[in-house]
């Protein structure tokens, strides 16, 4: 793999922009699309950005312990200063714990249905249509 097809494959799953990724990597801006669409028909390419993801992916269990650092407040908070002088919070303690309540299913919404009297039947035979009725 050449220097500029190593950097594709890092540049492209940024924003998953072929010709953006191709220019990053120092192809011409005038050849960018044509180019990205050969090096994403090369499998080794295409194995080497799905290791990339990989490394960049956090997994279900990952994503649940840091939710719950935040939660507990076991980060530190981190105040960044907007454009606008205004300091705000990197992450939301309690939209951790909301986050963290769904993947527990705490959150169930319940959702209530009516049929107006008509009966459901699954896989119905032909014979079968002809008995299906709606009571009103």
């Amino acid at each position: 793999m050449t220097p500029k097809e190593q950097r594709f494959t890092e540049e492209y799953p940024i924003d998953w922009n072929g010709a953006a990724a191709a220019r990053r990597s120092g192809y011409s801006a005038n050849s960018a699309r044509t180019v990205a669409y050969n090096l994403l028909t090369k499998e080794y390419i295409r194995d080497a950005i799905r290791v990339r993801m990989e490394e960049l992916t956090m997994t279900a269990n990952e994503v649940l312990s840091r939710l719950g650092c935040m939660a507990r407040g076991e980060i530190p908070t981190v105040i960044n200063v907007d454009k606008d002088g205004e300091q705000r919070e990197t992450y939301d303690a309690k939209g951790a714990l909301e986050n963290l309540a769904k993947a527990h299913a705490l959150f169930i919404d319940k959702v209530q249905i009516e049929t107006y009297g008509l009966e459901f039947v699954e896989d119905a035979d032909e014979e079968d249509k002809d008995s299906i009725t709606s009571t009103p």
